[in-house]
């Protein structure tokens, strides 16, 4: 299988930046005791807020240095180490010397300033908080530091006079590390035309060994030619091919990666033959701006293996039937055999441009800014609505009828009937999902005499005016006095008025009949008929 021809890379070596490192936010202040050395019993708050310059190096052998430079023009230096073979970390570094090679498991520090300084020194260091930031940032021996606060006490020469202080630093969590990669040329590319991979990092000062990989397993190139900018030299081979940067270091376990960048590369003599369908200057159907054409291949090897269409970079799929957006620019189709058998070469097609036109459509649009409709079902009871029953003449058999169930045919009610009028459902929801109207009465009340709803029916109807529904509507089943049917509940139970569904509006009345026992005491009997509207 041929592989690319490397014309010209080189390796360099880690890209080195400066070891200090300006903080975002840094904050120093000291106390001094009358007597002291370097700080002459004064006290001192420098800071960036202020216009000092204060910077720092972290470095992995434990030692972290800090220098001053004041905005009037006074210098100072910090130091503070760990013991010798340890990392600086959280926690109390007591019976510190003076800088310098110092016995095992001694700290070291050293503060000095204004041109002053300690010929010997012991003191105490704690460092409250320390977040290195993440690694790769910059020279193997050297560390990002997010943040530090550490509180130091100094003595010179062996006197009680200390110098005292705290150093505050906050910096910005550092930005991810990336690597991109792009070719010099568009694909697809025809066989033997030279062409540049180029791989950026970010951020600057990402140091590391930058190799550009070729189909997974060989290095082309990849030294840095610019700063924080791998380049490999390629020529191209025909068929589909993959690259992608690697960015390492020696000292970490640490990897990372680029996107994968595909060059598909047509053969000078070309094997297969690909014919597109309709003609090129084809106009997109619709305002999608897209149209799908059929690829024809011939001449593909028979053996077995995967032929895919590819424009530009883009696998566009085996076929024949493939999409492409309209474009100022001429698509790029190539047909590329991909045999299963690795050790047998890639074939493909000539370069095939093909043009689409953007559709000659006119979009029409409309903007809706109103909250779609809901719609409300509503049971109306027209102001004032009550029903008067009539008490039918007591002389007659319909006004003191016999009941069935006495073999005495001894007449046993008075009746009084009336019709209720005055109600009315509206359904304006669009899918109106359907609803049902239900009816229940209580006791009718004369002072102390109570009558059971049960004794109250009714015989649902619509109203001569019925409304304009448009569903269909259906009444409930009369329902009895439980004087005129002992196993009727009369509506001393919720019975159903009428049901339905459909647009619209329906009115509704029911006959109501009232049997009360010819025993009951005169008076006026009063009850309530409470309707329920009930829907999903």
């Amino acid at each position: 299988m041929a592989v690319a021809v490397v014309v010209a890379a080189g390796l360099l070596g880690p890209v080195q930046i400066a070891h200090a490192q300006e903080a975002s936010a840094a904050i120093i202040t000291m106390t001094s005791d009358p007597g002291d050395a370097v700080g002459l019993g004064q006290g001192y708050e420098l800071s960036r807020a202020a216009g000092d310059q204060i910077t720092f190096s972290f470095r992995n052998d434990g030692i972290l240095y800090m220098t001053v430079q004041t905005a009037g023009g006074q210098q100072w230096g910090l130091d503070f180490s760990a013991p010798a073979g340890q990392q600086l970390r959280p926690g109390v570094y007591a019976n510190a010397v003076g800088r310098g090679p110092t016995a095992p498991g001694v700290p070291g520090m050293n503060v000095s300033g204004l041109g002053r300084g300690c010929n010997t020194l012991t003191g105490s260091f704690t460092i409250e908080n320390l977040v290195p930031g993440p690694v790769a940032y910059y020279a193997p021996n050297l560390n990002y530091l997010q943040s530090l606060d550490l509180s130091f006490e100094q003595h010179c020469d062996g006197l009680e006079p200390a110098l005292r202080g705290h150093i505050h630093i906050a910096e910005p969590p550092a930005p991810p590390i990336t690597i991109g990669i792009a070719a010099s040329r568009p694909s697809p590319m025809t066989a033997g035309e030279e062409f540049i991979i180029t791989a950026p990092t970010a951020p600057a000062g990402v140091t590391g060994s930058l190799n550009i990989i070729y189909d997974g397993f060989l290095r082309v190139g990849g030294g840095y030619s610019a700063p924080n900018v791998g380049t490999a030299y390629v020529v191209a081979n025909a068929g589909v091919h993959h690259y992608v940067a690697e960015l390492v270091r020696d000292d970490l376990p640490a990897r990372w990666t680029s996107p994968e960048l595909i060059v598909v590369t047509a053969s000078r003599t070309p094997t297969l033959a690909m014919t597109v369908q309709p003609g090129s200057g084809l106009s997109a159907p619709d305002s999608s701006n897209r149209a799908t054409v059929t690829v024809a291949v011939a001449g593909v090897p028979a053996e077995p293996g995967e032929l895919h269409i590819y424009d530009g970079n883009v696998d566009l799929g085996s076929g024949p039937a493939v999409t492409l957006a309209a474009q100022e620019t001429p698509h790029q189709l190539v047909a590329v055999f991909v045999p299963a058998d690795p050790s047998h070469p890639q074939v493909t097609s000539a370069i095939v441009p093909y043009v689409v036109r953007p559709c000659a459509c006119i979009p029409v649009r409309a903007q809706n800014d109103t909250p779609p409709y809901a719609g409300s079902l509503t049971l109306s009871v027209a102001a004032g609505t009550r029903t008067t029953l009539t008490q039918l003449d007591p002389a007659t058999p319909a006004g003191h009828p016999a009941q069935a169930t006495d073999p005495t045919g001894h007449r046993h009610a008075w009746v009084f009937s009336g019709h209720l009028t005055g109600v009315s459902v509206t359904e304006t929801r669009p899918d109106h999902p359907g609803w049902i109207l239900t009816g229940q009465a209580d006791g009718f009340v004369n002072g102390a005499a109570t009558l059971p709803a049960a004794n109250l029916g009714w015989r649902p109807a619509f109203e001569a005016d019925r409304g304009d529904a448009e569903g269909a509507i259906v009444l409930g089943a009369g329902v009895a006095s439980q004087l005129a049917d002992a196993s009727s509940p009369g509506l001393g139970a919720a019975a159903a008025l009428a049901g339905g569904g459909g647009l619209g509006t329906v009115r509704l009345g029911a006959d109501l009949e009232l049997r009360m026992p010819d025993t009951a005491p005169t008076g006026h009997y009063t009850s309530v008929l409470t309707l329920t509207l009930i829907s999903p």
